[in-house]
């Protein structure tokens, strides 16, 4: 649960409170994560490297807004300002999650989750290595 414990921002917070991301498919959990890693790695200037990462998916307890059909400036891959808006809203509603389209993975679905306590069956999925050449990261293979 670190995204409760040290906030930072992200697509719909401001960094004021935390948000755990999850995805409906290890495909979208893989391009949505692996997005966000190869940022951290070309900004840290890391050597290469492989990258093991397992993936869960997440319930949630009680239904939760669904956002896959709006004003798609909501999902700017750069831009995270109106989505950062949207989410304290929603939050501020007391939803404890929201649905959204990957920005990342085409036809992919994602969950926000805003209260820990709003996590009900958490899944394993399979573990993924990244391959990092120190320019680009790949999915390498995905382990049981």
């Amino acid at each position: 649960m670190p995204p409760f414990l040290a906030p930072s921002p992200s697509r719909f917070s401001d960094g004021r409170y935390g948000v755990l991301y999850s995805a409906f498919s290890l495909e979208t959990a893989a391009t949505e994560h692996g997005y966000h890693l190869q940022f951290f790695l070309q900004s840290a200037r890391a050597p290469r490297g492989f990258f093991r990462r397992q993936h869960i998916t997440l319930q949630a307890k009680r239904p939760v807004p669904d956002l896959r059909r709006d004003d798609p400036a909501l999902f700017d891959p750069n831009d995270y300002r109106i989505a950062q808006e949207r989410g304290s809203c929603v939050r501020a509603d007391g939803a404890p999650a929201l649905v959204y389209p990957s920005v990342r993975h085409r036809g992919g679905t994602c969950v926000a989750f805003f209260i820990p306590s709003s996590i009900g069956q958490v899944r394993l999925l399979d573990t993924i290595a990244y391959a990092w050449d120190g320019g680009q990261l790949a999915v390498f293979q995905a382990m049981r």
